[in-house]
């Protein structure tokens, strides 16, 4: 009765999608742990409560259950301010077998962001200012890994220099 309570609540959810359609949700599932965990430590605001997968076509959304009340976890892309779902931030992690960690952007940002970042590179190398910062420039060497704080919020500052 209680998961046929929840599901049926977070079903009447009104979400709607980048363009202001309401989205139905058409089906609704039990996170696992793993996944569970890694929302509940982004989302402290959400550490409560039964969490939820939402189909929703497309996208898929996060519902959350408390005390009879159902509600959606939406988050804010660190580079574009966009209100998405969380399963569209990227997930990465410091090390090989985890733990995994949600960052604050979209996939799409990310890659923009990226793909931004290599021409302001070039140019660096190609056209210095002057003699110093081209030594640094060289001294860096190509960039290959990425990291921004408001994007990758969390890990020691020695974990933030390995994210690639």
């Amino acid at each position: 009765p209680r998961a046929t309570m929840a599901e049926d609540a977070l079903k009447k959810l009104e979400i709607e999608n980048d363009y202001g359609e309401k989205l139905q949700v058409k089906a609704v599932k039990t996170l696992d742990k793993d996944r569970t965990d890694r929302y509940r430590k982004a989302f402290p605001e959400f550490k409560d409560g039964d969490m939820f997968a939402l189909d929703c076509g497309e996208v898929e959304h996060i519902g959350v259950y408390k005390d009879g009340n159902a509600s959606a976890i939406l988050a804010e892309c660190g580079i574009t301010l966009a209100e998405i779902s969380p399963t569209e931030l990227v997930e990465y992690s410091f090390e090989e077998k985890g733990p995994w960690l949600l960052s604050r952007c979209s996939l799409p940002a990310l890659e923009a962001y990226r793909k931004s970042k290599f021409p302001q590179w070039k140019k660096a190398v190609t056209h210095p200012d002057c003699m110093a910062s081209f030594r640094r420039v060289l001294k860096m060497g190509l960039v290959t890994n990425l990291f921004d704080p408001v994007a990758f919020p969390e890990g020691t500052e020695e974990d933030k220099k390995a994210v690639t």
